[in-house]
């Protein structure tokens, strides 16, 4: 009984956190109740792990959330990073980029010259 609560805190901490929708976490509700129901019948303890009508038990239900959870975000990470490699193609982007590339090799020319100066002047001072 106390494992099925704490199944049950799992699934509405994953609810709270919004990593499942309010229907899987239904879902998940459902199917770990219905174990604990035919569990306190007279039925073999086995039956109670059986899959639930739906087809899965609680393990295999948790598992595909998270499977489908975990597939949500690589799609969502996909399409973040696809908006971002279009946002950097803009044209302000790249002036930017170019600008800062320029100004980078200018920088490094002024300070190769300057420590050219300084040496013809240690040496000639």
């Amino acid at each position: 009984m106390a494992a099925v609560n704490e199944e049950r805190q799992l699934v509405l901490q994953m609810l709270a956190e919004g990593k499942i929708t309010v229907a899987e976490a239904e879902a998940l509700l459902d199917a770990l109740a219905e174990p604990a129901a035919v569990g306190s019948s007279a039925e073999p303890a086995s039956s109670a792990a059986a899959p639930t009508p739906r087809g899965y038990g609680p393990a295999q239900l948790v598992r595909r959330v998270l499977r489908e959870v975990d597939e949500a975000l690589d799609r969502a990470l996909r399409v973040m990073e696809r908006r971002l490699a279009e946002q950097e193609q803009r044209e302000p982007y790249r002036q930017i980029r170019a600008l800062a590339g320029w100004l980078e090799r200018k920088s490094a020319v002024q300070t190769e010259t300057l420590r050219r100066v300084d040496g013809c002047l240690r040496t000639n001072g």
